[in-house]
């Protein structure tokens, strides 16, 4: 032992004997000689008997000025030993680093508003709450490998360094495991697994009860990679309002050498309204496996990188993103979800929703989101009546093939597809039946079509739509309705009707004309017309096409339907030549006539707009 330390031993020993009554036992003196040695003195085993001190003893070794200065600057340091009372550092300030390790503490510790240079709780057990409200640590706080039974309070706290809990469990049987709501931290929260003081054997964090993180501000990550949340209902992490400088890992842990896996297990809600998150939000591999309610509740959370729901996602609850703020992409690939709600989601990357082992209850809302480009599926695509897409707004739309389980786990999707406005079309039919008919999607998508000059395609999504929404009106005006939006389609189209009518009109008239039953229209050429004479030579002969014609197109006269007419006093030999079925038949020619122009007239002012 170096001579230093030796003086520095015998002074804390004299020391205490002066100041306590009884002496000092010889577990006491222990800890003297360990706090006052530069060396690092042996580490019992974790078997070992735990022989106890007086808390007492351990309040005057770390706050008594004299005592400090014979400290060795690796603080305070109690191992292997049993504390039965309660540790009061109420309001006191700890001069020396405090390093309990493989210990074991029968009541509770009181470090509220107490100041402290490092806290170190490792591998060791306490029966009763960590009291540490308002902390002053200027340093890292540790917890770990330890148990504890009751809450670990830091309420308003303030930690320079990290906040360490990697390998603790938080057996609390009812409420909040650790409360650290207004907490600053200046480093990184671990609430993951760790290894054990050797180095190689891995040990999980697990919490039986809430933790709480309310309006917390964390400069480094949050991590709980490999965590075990087991709480009974309610909440499992509780961050509202929490300002997280780095990522929040909710994810799989992964040992070193990648042979040791450890999923981030979740039975209660994982709550962040309004958190803010600079990195990334990973629940990759994540499995959430709330009884009811929400999974992931991120509500009005501004996250600055990628959200990550893959790599065997699973959750049985809803995954909510309302009015989430995403700056990078959000990955929902291979995943076994319920329901997900992206309501008025603003994403500045792509969507990616493919690979998914989809409930058949299973909801996709995409109400009134934002986004680059949605990338999925036909397999991943929700049941009938399940896609809600009011108001979803896309740059880009993009089929990809079914990913392989490869691809799944690499976070990468299958060969892209191209778009085919039929499969789209199915596509937007997969929303709830009352709001099928909503104009938004449809739209969207005939834009998207129109900007990626599928002119023809974009006028079709259109007439589905205009379908749909004759659908409300009974039967003649419904077929009525649709046969408008079909020529609104592709008004041309009315060519098809034009030709229609002049050929039926053409065999009618010209049956009818051959027949006798369409006559002159004046006086002299009617009587010669009907006693078999000639007719005057200036009068025009019948031509039955150009008759029609004329009573199909407004505004053409060619000298025919002001000279013949249907004859009212023709005997019926047929039921075509009968007067009233003629007349009729021109009246509708007449009117057809007017509607057909209308309708070209439009097409060919379109034409001429484009």
């Amino acid at each position: 032992m170096p001579l230093l330390d030796k003086i520095r031993e015998q002074k804390l020993i004299d020391l205490a004997k002066a100041c306590f009554d009884p002496l000092p036992t010889e577990a006491e003196e222990k800890v003297l000689r360990d706090s006052a040695s530069s060396l690092d003195p042996d580490m019992p085993a974790a078997s070992s008997p735990r022989p106890t001190i007086r808390s007492d003893f351990v309040r005057w070794l770390a706050t008594n000025p004299e005592a400090a200065t014979h400290i060795d600057p690796k603080g305070l340091r109690a191992f292997g030993i049993t504390l039965p009372d309660k540790l009061d550092l109420q309001n006191c300030r700890v001069l020396v680093l405090l390093h309990f390790q493989l210990c074991t503490v029968k009541s509770e510790v009181n470090l509220q508003s107490a100041e402290t240079k490092g806290v170190f709780f490792l591998d060791s057990s306490f029966d009763g709450a960590i009291k540490a409200d308002r902390i002053d640590v200027d340093g890292p706080l540790f917890l770990r490998g330890s148990s504890f039974f009751g809450e670990i309070r830091l309420l308003g706290a303030h930690i320079k360094g990290a906040l360490d809990c990697l390998g603790a469990k938080l057996e609390v049987t009812a409420g909040n495991a650790l409360t650290a709501d207004r907490a600053e931290i200046g480093g990184i929260v671990y609430l993951q697994k760790g290894y054990d003081l050797s180095g190689t054997t891995l040990q999980e964090f697990e919490s039986s009860g809430t933790i709480r993180l309310l309006g917390a501000k964390i400069k480094g990550d949050l991590s709980c990679s490999g965590a075990k949340l087991r709480v009974k209902e309610g909440n499992a992490l509780y961050a509202d309002g929490a300002e997280i400088g780095g990522s929040v890992l909710l994810n799989v842990f992964l040992s070193t050498d990648s042979r040791q896996r450890e999923d981030f297990e979740s039975t209660g809600t994982i709550r962040m309204l309004g958190a803010q998150i600079e990195g990334i939000l990973s629940c990759s591999g994540a499995k959430l496996k709330v009884t009811v309610g929400d999974a992931l509740f991120a509500d009005c959370a501004v996250i600055g990188a990628n959200v990550s729901l893959d790599k065997g996602f699973e959750s049985s609850g809803t995954i909510r993103l309302l009015g989430t703020r995403i700056g990078g992409e959000l990955a929902i690939i291979g995943a076994k979800t319920t329901t997900v709600v992206c309501k008025d989601m603003r994403l500045s990357g792509d969507m990616w929703w493919m690979g998914i082992q989809k409930d058949r209850e299973a909801v996709l809302d995409l109400t009134g989101a934002s986004l680059k480009n949605l990338r999925d599926d036909r397999e991943s695509w929700p049941a009938p009546g399940h896609l809600i897409l009011d108001g979803l707004a896309y740059e880009e739309l993009t089929l990809h093939k079914w990913p392989s389980e490869v691809q799944v786990m690499s976070s990468s999707a299958g060969p892209e597809l191209p778009l085919k406005v039929e499969e789209r079309i199915e596509w937007l039919m997969l929303q709830p039946p009352d709001r099928r008919a909503e104009p938004q999607p449809w739209m969207q998508l005939s834009r998207h079509l129109e900007a990626k000059g599928e002119r023809k395609d974009a006028k079709h999504v259109v007439y589905k739509l205009r379908c749909l929404q004759a659908g409300k009106f009974r039967f003649p005006f419904r077929q009525l309705k649709i046969a408008f939006v079909w020529l609104e389609e592709s008004p041309l189209r009315i060519w098809r009707s034009i030709a229609f009518f002049l050929l039926l009109g053409w065999l009618v008239f010209g049956y009818a004309g051959a027949r006798g039953a369409i006559a002159p229209t004046d006086v002299e050429a009617y009587k010669a017309f009907t006693v078999g004479s000639p007719m005057p030579a200036a009068y025009p002969t019948l031509n039955p096409f150009v008759y029609v014609l004329e009573n199909s197109l407004p505004l053409v006269r060619l000298g025919q339907d002001d000279k013949w007419a249907p004859d009212r006093r023709c005997p019926s030999k047929s039921w075509i030549m009968n007067y009233w079925l003629l007349a009729w038949a021109r009246w509708i020619l007449i009117l057809s006539g007017w509607f057909q122009a209308a309708v070209l007239g439009a097409a060919l002012l379109g034409r001429f707009k484009e």
